[in-house]
């Protein structure tokens, strides 16, 4: 090889040498970039992730409508800073200092299927609903809820859709001296008597609430109920 070949050779290597340094220099300038992003983002304060129960239907699109549920629910609460993510096959709760977690797991664990059904004899607050029970309305039937107080007591009272109008106007009409039974989930947690026809699609749910009983409970009637039962994968807290 003779001399000039030789020069164009060594000129090739010593750009090809320089391009490397310079990707190296710009890759781990990067890495530096990223690792500094992420000293600056802190951890959040707490950390619940739940869990899906093997026997349900489990798909990307009921994991995001759970998501959006939850995510509902804890704005209708007031739970400010707080994010719902998907992570793989659960979920990620990523909450602010200061948030109780108990109560988020409460307001994340309830499904919110909410039943009315018809009984001709008193029942007890926490009762199971029987499996023949005469279901008169559901969450779906609800339009809009409201936790409220009044005498110190705090219900929360809702808007039917017209379809559940009609629905609690037929059965108060035809049942007067009944009780319209309420369960969450299966358990009862009102159970008013019927005493005159209920018209115009608005109605009580009335019990022995507290003011955040009533709130997740108006918020989980607005909000739907979750596709499929939750659980507590992890509950961790950053110091």
């Amino acid at each position: 090889m003779n001399a000039s070949r030789w020069i164009i050779v060594v000129l090739v290597l010593v750009v090809l040498a320089g391009c490397c340094c310079l990707l190296a220099t710009g890759a781990l300038g990067l890495l530096a970039l990223r690792s500094q992003q992420a000293a600056a983002t802190p951890e959040p304060a707490i950390i619940i992730v739940l869990g899906v129960k093997a026997s349900d239907n489990v798909t990307p699109d009921t994991l995001d409508h759970a998501r959006d549920v939850l995510q509902e629910r804890l704005d209708a609460m007031g739970v400010t800073g707080a994010t719902v993510r998907v992570d793989g096959s659960n979920l990620r709760l990523e909450l602010a200092e200061g948030v109780d977690p108990e109560a988020v797991i409460r307001l994340a664990t309830q499904v919110g299927a909410v039943a009315f059904w018809d009984s001709g004899d008193p029942v007890d607050i926490g009762a199971p609903t029987p499996p023949n029970a005469w279901v008169i309305l559901t969450d779906e039937d609800v339009q809009q809820a409201a936790a409220a107080t009044q005498d110190g007591q705090w219900h929360v009272r809702v808007v039917l859709t017209p379809a559940g109008a009609a629905k609690l106007a037929d059965y108060t009409q035809d049942n007067v001296g009944h009780y319209l039974v309420i369960a969450r989930d299966g358990a009862v947690i009102s159970a008013p008597r019927v005493n005159a026809p209920i018209a115009g699609g608005e109605a009580v749910i009335a019990g022995r609430f507290t003011a955040a009983e009533a709130q997740l409970l108006a918020a989980q009637l607005n909000s739907g109920r979750l596709p499929f039962q939750l659980y507590v994968v992890e509950a961790r807290i950053n110091q």
